[in-house]
């Protein structure tokens, strides 16, 4: 319930609070007194676009605040999601500077503008003269249906498990371009571990390759220098170990004259020694090198395998090769994955699909069940406002897939007239009669569910005498279980209120404003007789004013 609104520096409204009564308030005024400007504030507070050229002080800011009775509405959860400290009393304040920058707080907590319009429009449901064609669009007209029939809860699970379903289907189309895109890819990650896979390079000592390699192509020139070698250290007539002997033996006399020439005896033995291994070793490399053609010729052609796939590849090592092919293992096990992935979504999508579908049936059953007392109840509404021969039909038919709402086309068709064929209401339907329609349906809905607050911006457009009274009396019956804020410029309407609220401007030197006040008792009489007849009121207006009054 808007319990209270205060408006500061908005089009001519310098500074203006208003107190609202929980069940009937009725604004009235003259034209151009500034009715339309208090929608305009109160839009501010459900979201709507601010403009600073409206601003009654263009060097000020300014401040809409508004205070919620809230504890009546289901909103603690609402609260919790959004991080915000629940108050049964929930005080909303937008502030917006000249230069157009907006501050937004929900008990005294700065919140975006978009957690703003999802709060308010739980609260407050505004029908302004334009917003009353909504009634002729079938998505709202199956929403108000939905409200009726007490879908509330099953229309939500579905929505939510649609929404999933939404989610679901895009992930899905994201992961199938990203498969078809990988597919080119996998082709040549595949082709170049294949070409990995063609070499056995991980099993491969490259080092030791190239130094047999090396080994075999210069074997001659090895033969012939090794077994020179032995030849001139062992072998010949004059060798080298020869050469050594003699000189030991020509050290023997003295090696026991000093410490230094012990040491240089005990050297030359240790070089003979390691002269005769030297040798030896020699000799072995000399017959042990053989000239194998053969393997050269498959040592290389190894090698040249292994230096392409390096020089492609652009490593220096067979342990690069290694890492690259585990690289390329791991990116093609990931298209495999993908697969999963879609596979498991085509599952969950089915699974998914199945139980909107038992919830799509039950949204049906429940829709079909309440269409004979809600057109029933309609026809009796509409009789009491001047249409007794009103055609109203609610026709569903089967939609071709899910959407957002079930499996159910649902469309109000409508025909004022006895003998004529119901039709789609926006293409029969006068403003007068959407006004009747709307109020109606509304009327239906508020005596089934509790609802926001109603804020009805001359529904009575086009209407007078004895139709309005009744449109009255319909409105006056909801207010009992909700809360009206009514914009009238009808006497009917204004008798019935709990709060009349009256607009008025007011001149202070050279300025302009807006002010609003509660009219006594007295004061409506006369406010509603002027609004019967002239001004002043005649004493035959001011009677009947009484007389409306009285019968509220």
């Amino acid at each position: 319930m808007l319990q209270r609104i205060k408006v500061k520096n908005y089009a001519i409204i310098d500074e203006l609070t208003i107190d609202f009564n929980p069940h009937f308030n009725i604004i009235t005024g003259e034209t151009g007194a500034g009715k339309s400007i208090l929608l305009g504030a109160l839009g501010l507070i459900l979201g709507n676009r601010a403009d600073s050229k409206t601003f009654f002080n263009k060097e000020e800011k300014c401040i809409v605040e508004a205070d919620f009775q809230i504890k009546e509405y289901d909103m603690k959860s609402w609260f919790t999601e959004n991080d915000l400290d629940y108050e049964d009393l929930t005080i909303i304040r937008r502030e917006i500077q000249p230069a157009g920058k907006n501050r937004v707080f929900i008990n005294d907590t700065p919140v975006t503008l978009q957690q703003l319009q999802d709060l308010t429009q739980q609260l407050v449901d505004i029908h302004q003269q334009f917003s009353l064609y909504d009634i002729q669009k079938p998505a709202y007209q199956l929403t108000l249906f939905d409200a009726y029939a007490g879908n509330k809860l099953l229309s939500a699970e579905y929505g939510e498990k649609y929404k999933k379903l939404n989610g679901l289907n895009k992930e899905l189309k994201e992961l199938e371009e990203r498969k078809l895109k990988s597919i080119q890819e996998a082709d040549y990650l595949t082709f170049q571990l294949n070409e990995l896979n063609a070499v056995p390079f991980e099993s491969m000592d490259q080092a030791a390759m190239e130094d047999e390699l090396n080994l075999i192509e210069n074997a001659e020139t090895i033969r012939t220098t090794s077994g020179a070698a032995y030849l001139a250290l062992y072998e010949n007539d004059i060798n080298i170990i020869s050469a050594l002997d003699d000189i030991i033996s020509n050290f023997s006399p003295i090696a026991k004259v000093s410490t230094t020439i012990s040491e240089i005896y005990d050297r030359l033995h240790s070089s003979k020694i390691e002269l005769q291994e030297l040798s030896q070793d020699i000799n072995h490399l000399a017959e042990s090198t053989e000239i194998d053609e053969e393997r050269a010729v498959a040592i290389k052609e190894t090698l040249d395998q292994l230096y392409k796939l390096q020089s492609k590849h652009q490593v220096k090592d067979v342990a690069a090769l290694t890492t690259l092919k585990e690289d390329l293992e791991s990116k093609l096990q990931n298209f495999d994955e993908l697969d999963d992935a879609i596979a498991a979504i085509h599952l969950d999508l089915k699974a998914l699909e199945k139980m909107l579908f038992e919830l799509a049936n039950k949204l049906s059953k429940a829709r079909k069940e309440h269409i004979k007392p809600f057109t029933e109840t309609l026809h009796k509404l509409l009789s009491e406002l001047g249409m007794p021969h009103a055609q109203f039909v609610v026709e569903m038919k089967p939609a071709d897939k899910l959407t957002t709402s079930g499996t159910d086309q649902v469309q109000f068709l409508f025909a004022a007239n006895k003998g004529s064929i119901p039709a789609p209401i926006k293409d029969v339907a006068s403003g007068g009669e959407i006004s009747r329609l709307t109020l109606s349906v509304k009327s239906l809905v508020a005596a089934a569910i509790p609802l926001p607050s109603l804020i009805f911006d001359e529904i009575d457009t086009g209407l007078g005498g004895e139709i309005a009274l009744k449109m009255s009396v319909i409105l006056q019956n909801m207010s009992k279980d909700h809360q009206l804020i009514a914009i009238t410029h009808s006497p009917q309407l204004a008798s019935k209120a709990n709060k009349h609220l009256f607009v008025f401007k007011e001149i202070v030197g050279d300025k302009t404003f807006t002010q609003i006040k509660e009219l006594s008792l007295d004061e409506r009489i006369e406010n509603i007789a002027i609004m019967l007849s002239t001004k002043p009121p005649s004493k035959a207006a001011i009677e009947n004013a009484k007389e409306l009054i009285a019968q509220a």
